[in-house]
């Protein structure tokens, strides 16, 4: 991880000494095509490809005409998971409120306290907050396990409050650890005020999130769970839970062969816009980082990204490939 971020870093830096932005020339929505691939309107080269950061693992672009996709993200970022590289970046250091993509922090620090997930417990009345998603009926026996599906895949916010609670910690404590996990993670322009998200003063920017990706999804239990599609399963009463990802990406083709999404969130808050970040690999085992940050829609995010890793993996070369 601490590779990712040192090349992170360097490719920042040399994006920052030339830019590489050109997409806010024209910002809009990829529209679909009938074979749910994005009808990819690409942004032509206007000057000279940035020097990569020194690897020999980095990708390299083979089209060279093709600088990446519009969006109607505020901010997006592409980087090559072997090398560090950046492929495509758009205002990629803008600090932003995430949304729901601060679960993912949270289930790391949940998960930090080693728990036994098939333990039994339940969201209480506490628990519950105003807006976002409930998914799950208070004082409903449920597995620790159980809760995380519903945060992760369902994004439900009582069922990430009672991870808290069940953490053994104060949400001020809780909330410390996060910020000091965060900052561990390299992620130095982020700030965590609770574990939902629902507050707009969590904030990262798509350079940190493709660092909280890194690191959150080697962990093997918020990795399985966030490439899941849906969740389903019974409480201890018999009450039978089913819903679907807020991920529609793992049913897009990126997930069918040759791709696969390897994991990943979406974040939504009014003044955030719709945010996604996931892990993308081809059948050649080459992985990417796709994030955008503050697009129009909630449709858009996935077009987008669908665009932005399939333009990565389209004019990108891997040095097993050349």
């Amino acid at each position: 991880m601490m590779r990712l971020l040192t090349q992170l870093l360097l490719a920042a830096s040399l994006v920052e000494m030339v830019p590489a932005d050109v997409a806010s020339l024209e910002l809009q929505s990829l529209p679909e095509a009938e074979n749910g691939r994005p009808v990819l309107q690409t942004i032509e080269r206007a000057f000279q490809p940035l020097p990569p950061p020194s690897s020999d693992r980095a990708p390299e672009q083979v089209d060279v005409a093709r600088l990446g996709v519009v969006t109607s993200a505020v901010s997006a970022l592409v980087v090559d998971d072997a090398s560090g590289q950046i492929l495509f970046e758009k205002n990629a250091r803008e600090v932003r409120a995430i949304g729901s993509l601060t679960k993912l922090l949270a289930a790391a620090v949940f998960l930090e306290t080693e728990p036994d997930l098939s333990l039994s417990s339940a969201i209480l009345p506490e628990d519950v907050r105003a807006g976002g998603r409930d998914h799950l009926y208070v004082e409903d026996p449920l597995s620790l396990y159980n809760l995380l599906e519903a945060s992760l895949i369902g994004s439900d916010n009582p069922a990430t409050m009672a991870l808290m609670r069940l953490s053994g910690h104060s949400q001020e404590a809780f909330v410390d650890r996060m910020n000091l996990r965060a900052l561990s993670m390299g992620m130095t322009d982020s700030f965590f005020t609770e574990p939902t998200g629902l507050d707009a003063r969590n904030v990262s920017t798509s350079l940190d999130v493709v660092r909280l990706l890194d690191a959150v999804l080697d962990h093997p239990v918020i990795a399985e769970i966030t490439r899941r599609g849906s969740a389903s399963f019974t409480s201890g009463t018999g009450r039978s839970y089913a819903f679907p990802s807020t991920n529609q990406l793992l049913q897009s083709y990126l997930n069918r062969d040759p791709y696969q999404v390897l994991g990943g969130k979406t974040g939504f808050l009014p003044e955030a816009g719709y945010g996604l970040g996931v892990k993308v690999m081809d059948e050649a085992g080459h992985a990417i980082y796709s994030v955008v940050l503050g697009s129009e829609t909630s449709s858009s995010r996935f077009q987008e990204v669908k665009g932005l890793s399939q333009w990565a993996f389209d004019v990108f070369r891997w040095p097993d490939e050349r």
